[in-house]
């Protein structure tokens, strides 16, 4: 489970009332739904296993949306994908299935 409150808490200095517009629940579910946009975008992105139907009509649903992400969160999953020690050796992610 992605854990949001150490987001949330830094989120919550800069809005005055933020327990009143968004709560802790609602951050984690949509930071685990950014997730799996992620992952699944970077699913498609590496090529080694094709994308499910759902997969796929998630992507085309949200390829043209913006998304309003808090900083600590949009820092986490930039960092999801590819990794390349100093060596220049790479490492793929493997991304399971979209749950249903």
């Amino acid at each position: 489970m992605l854990r949001m409150y150490p987001a949330y808490s830094h989120c919550a200095i800069d809005m005055r009332q933020l327990d009143r517009v968004l709560v802790k629940e609602e951050m984690s579910y949509y930071a685990t739904g950014l997730l799996w946009v992620k992952l699944t975008d970077v699913k498609g992105k590496q090529g080694r296993e094709a994308l499910t139907s759902e997969e796929r009509s998630i992507l085309k649903a949200t390829e043209e949306m913006e998304f309003s992400v808090p900083q600590p969160v949009s820092a986490f999953l930039h960092q999801i994908g590819q990794f390349s020690d100093k060596m220049g050796k790479t490492t793929d992610l493997k991304v399971p299935s979209f749950p249903t």
